[in-house]
């Protein structure tokens, strides 16, 4: 089980439904894995099973501040968390300490800063990398008819931010580790999982 996974979900809202904001109560439409950079597997509610072992597995995972959005969603629709977790968000905020905010400045998942949003650390690190999530949410627009176009862009969309996930996981564990910060990020993540 030392192979990294990253994982991520969307929920209807991704189609233009509106859900509620407590993620126990949204809509798991997708869910998608990746293991290598450049690769991810998407999966929609037909194979949930098949991802729900996959979740189970012991392997170390990571997701971007899943602990406060993706992980209570698929609690909540009955998938065991395996293995150990870390959430990509808190090594990013280790590192760059001065992006983070006070709480009022919370986004939708709890986020304690924009700057910390999957996109914001794409651009960080990536700045050559288009702007994808506002080519899913055109392709939403107002409307919700869900078609194959919408499909495809949520599922590329999807593919996208576990892969980037895992990328800037990858490197940030290096940087944690090159820089002696991986003890102190340890000590940070466990205490932050132990008030909430």
């Amino acid at each position: 089980p030392s192979l990294l996974l990253s994982y991520d979900c969307e929920t209807s809202e991704i189609l233009g439904i509106p859900g509620p904001r407590d993620w126990r109560k949204k809509t798991l439409v997708q869910i998608q894995f990746a293991v290598a950079a450049g690769q991810a597997i998407v999966l929609g509610a037909q194979h949930f099973p098949a991802a729900r072992r996959i979740m189970a597995l012991g392997h170390t995972k990571v997701s971007w501040n899943g602990p406060h959005s993706d992980d209570l969603l698929l609690r909540a629709n009955g998938f065991v968390i395996g293995g150990t977790t870390y959430d990509a968000m808190v090594m990013f905020a280790h590192l760059q300490p001065g992006f983070t905010s006070g709480k009022e400045d919370e986004d939708d998942k709890g986020a304690p800063s924009r700057l910390l949003n999957l996109q914001s650390a794409i651009s960080f690190y990536y700045p050559h990398e288009p702007l994808y999530k506002s080519t899913m949410r055109q392709a939403i627009g107002e409307t919700v008819e869900v078609t194959e176009e919408l499909w495809h862009e949520v599922r590329e969309g999807g593919a996208k931010d576990c892969d980037y996930t895992l990328r800037l996981a990858q490197h940030y564990i290096r940087s944690l580790h090159k820089l002696d910060l991986w003890p102190g990020f340890i000590r940070k993540y466990k205490l932050g999982i132990a008030l909430d």
